[in-house]
């Protein structure tokens, strides 16, 4: 159970946490803070009310510690017992802890920090519910050992229930409590949590917006659409907005139609102003690296025999192929990205299967070819090539 000098010092914790966070300069504000000051220094008991029951931040059904984000939360280990149910197990949380609630009320990237002076602080992050890690293990979402760690794309109206503690075999946990209330208990901590706005496809972006949402860019919307103003770019060629550029997932991917056999091969150039997001993974591309995505519009007539070949002119590109429903379970082939300084000059992926390409000809199936490109810092100023040809 937690001492009542402690749960002093996280109520006026999370009081001042409220009042830095949301409050403005009325002097019932100041009075607030007051309030809190004075209550950390007193040593007073704090009970629910009638039941003068305590408080205690370490059991996760009851605990009355609550942060909105953006904000803050001081608190403190001292006394805090271990989590029997094993809510965070997996992160290492077998010691003390307390544990936090926390709302996200619009859609962030949710950015959380704690810092401690003395101990190790650990820090589960999870959906709400006080249920064991290993009766629903999809619930937790991150864990972290010292270090901030940021959760994507949370929101909006999101409850999550945060976990900070320590393992129990932390010398930390063995330091003193200090000798008066106005010392720092080296078992305190402050975990803050820092938001990034992640704005949806046709919303305005700029650098002072947030984020775009995964597979969309920042780009000018166009010629005279809307305002100009500090983040528009060019005086008059319009806002920026988050916009899905083109052959760039499955969602709206780019078309290639092949020529028969016997033409040649189709060539494409890729020019390095062409922007991409990455919105697949495969099993041997790399990932967080700029994508294509083309539909192969295959000629009629195919043999069985009938082989698919895809060349990139730089060793970079990583290349796969898939079925027309995109599903990973539906790779066809794949062909990974080399390092040019061991003497690779290219990337060659063939695909061939008895009859394949002549059934999906004729049922009208279009499959998909991922080109994994170098990052922009990387990509050659002359461009890239991509040959595509039936044989």
């Amino acid at each position: 159970m937690v001492l009542r000098s402690v749960l002093l010092r996280l109520s006026a914790g999370l009081a001042l946490a409220c009042a830095s966070a949301c409050a403005g300069d009325s002097p019932a504000d100041d009075q607030a803070d007051e309030a809190g000051s004075s209550s950390e220094g007193a040593g007073e008991t704090q009970d629910t009310g009638d039941t003068g029951e305590l408080l205690p931040g370490d059991l996760c059904e009851d605990t009355p510690f609550a942060v909105e984000a953006p904000g803050r939360l001081g608190a403190s280990l001292r006394g805090a017992t271990s989590d029997p149910a094993g809510i965070a197990s997996s992160c290492g949380l077998d010691g003390p802890s307390i544990f936090v609630r926390a709302r996200i009320p619009s859609r962030v990237d949710l950015h959380l920090s704690v810092s401690a002076e003395g101990f190790e602080p650990r820090l589960g992050v999870l959906a709400p519910g006080c249920v064991a890690e290993s009766e629903d293990p999809e619930r937790l979402l991150a864990c972290a050992q010292g270090l901030p760690i940021t959760v994507e794309d949370l929101g909006p109206d999101r409850d999550l229930l945060v976990v900070v503690g320590a393992r129990a075999d932390d010398p930390g946990l063995a330091s003193e409590a200090p000798e008066t209330p106005e010392l720092a208990d080296p078992l305190d901590f402050e975990l803050v949590l820092e938001v990034r706005t992640v704005l949806a496809e046709g919303e305005r972006c700029g650098a002072t917006y947030g984020r775009c949402e995964d597979g969309t860019v920042c780009q000018l919307a166009g010629d005279g659409d809307g305002d100009s103003d500090s983040d528009s770019g060019e005086e008059g060629t319009g806002e920026l907005r988050c916009v899905r550029p083109p052959a760039d997932s499955c969602a709206a991917p780019g078309e290639l139609s092949l020529p028969g056999l016997g033409e040649g091969p189709l060539v494409v150039a890729l020019s390095p102003d062409a922007v991409h997001t990455d919105a697949h993974e495969h099993a041997c591309a790399g990932w967080r690296r700029p994508e294509r995505v083309d539909r192969l519009l295959l000629p009629a007539g195919l043999p069985d025999d009938a082989r698919l070949r895809v060349r990139a002119s730089d060793a970079r590109v990583g290349l796969a192929l898939r079925g027309p429903s995109c599903l990973v379970e539906d790779a066809l082939a794949c062909a990974p990205a080399s390092d040019p300084e061991q003497g690779a000059v290219e990337t060659l992926l063939e695909w061939s299967s008895p009859g394949a390409l002549a059934t999906l000809a004729e049922a009208g199936e279009r499959p998909l070819l991922f080109t994994e490109l170098p990052r922009p810092e990387d990509f050659p100023s002359a461009g890239i090539i991509l040959e595509l040809e039936l044989l």
